[in-house]
């Protein structure tokens, strides 16, 4: 995972074929030292971040890729001293990572973690392989299946149109004024169907008409459009309060985010963090609640209750904003 989205496969196997064609380049590499690391990741800094736990894994080593704004980083407990990211490696054991940030619009943090040499191999040779992706490489036989085809190229240019192909063509375009021909009185065929119809019709039409007067009696068909104009609109629950709440962190444990309000006549929940929250009353968990996805937006047409409504997160906490009408 990378910052709470799936792994691009696209770039695992892309990295995969460019290490293949660097261990051809470089053949004397000890690979038997190699250990574990994760893709490089990138985290929008846009969106402020306190604690956010970004690895949960044993490793030794962080290579700083690329970073534009003010982030720090906390080793193993949330309470501990927390050290500026800059570009660059920075070695030391830990168990598990956490990140912060204030919300800097437009800037970003990618780094690679890991345990071993792997993350050492993957940044000293770094800019060797972004080198080798965008190339294209054409080997001698390459070369001479492209010259082969290119100089039969006129050869088969100048036998596509034989003297055989434009007699069928000739042939074909004599045929066209019989084949037009043919359709024209087929559609004079078609046109008399087309009457038929038209005619049954005005006859449905007119069955229909004597039908609603025996039922409503002579009334024209203005005199059904204005009587259903006269019907009385739906009234509307109109609200008389706009309330702005709190945001709401929600746990691990049953959180409540609405209390209940018999005068509630709407809401708006917004997801404003990174997991899923899920939906319930107040035993909901994981296994049963509504999944309730990041950046969505949860009303009263979701669900037209006036009770109470909570939610519980798998781990951290996730913030949700709040607005109800009464």
């Amino acid at each position: 995972m990378s910052n709470g989205q799936p792994v691009n496969q696209q770039l695992i196997t892309r990295f995969i074929q460019d290490l293949r064609v660097l261990l051809r380049l470089r053949p004397e590499l000890a690979l038997e030292s190699l250990t574990h690391s994760t893709p490089e990741m990138s985290f929008d800094l846009g969106k402020a971040r306190k604690n956010k736990v970004i690895h949960n894994r044993a490793g030794d080593r962080i290579f700083v890729t690329d970073v534009t704004g003010l982030v720090y980083i906390r080793f193993n407990s949330a309470t501990g001293s927390k050290y500026r990211l800059r570009l660059g490696k920075i070695s030391t054991p830990f168990q598990k990572l956490y990140l912060e940030n204030e919300a800097q619009a437009g800037k970003s943090v990618s780094i690679i973690i890991g345990y071993g040499a792997f993350v050492d191999f993957v940044a000293s040779n770094r800019d060797l392989l972004t080198t080798i992706s965008g190339k294209d490489f054409a080997t001698q036989a390459t070369l001479a299946l492209i010259k082969a085809k290119t100089d039969k190229l006129d050869v088969n240019l100048s036998t596509i149109a034989t003297q055989a192909t434009l007699a069928l063509i000739k042939a074909k375009t004599d045929n066209l004024d019989v084949a037009l021909s043919t359709k024209a009185k087929e559609s004079d065929g078609n046109l008399a169907d087309v009457k038929t119809s038209t005619a049954k019709l005005d006859i449905f039409i007119s069955e229909l008409r004597d039908a609603i007067t025996g039922v409503i009696g002579a009334k024209t068909l203005l005199d059904v459009v204005n009587a259903f104009e006269e019907l009385p609109e739906k009234t509307e629950i109109q609200a008389t309060a706009f309330t702005q709440q709190s945001a709401v962190n929600v746990g691990t444990t049953a959180t409540l985010i609405l209390a209940e309000n018999a005068n509630r006549k709407g809401f708006y929940i917004r997801h404003n963090g990174d997991a899923i929250i899920f939906l319930g009353n107040a035993t909901v968990v994981i296994g049963n609640g509504l999944p309730f996805f990041p950046g969505n937006i949860f009303n009263e047409e979701n669900l037209p209750v006036t009770a109470a409504i909570y939610g519980v997160v798998a781990a951290d906490t996730e913030e949700v904003r709040r607005v109800e009408e009464t």
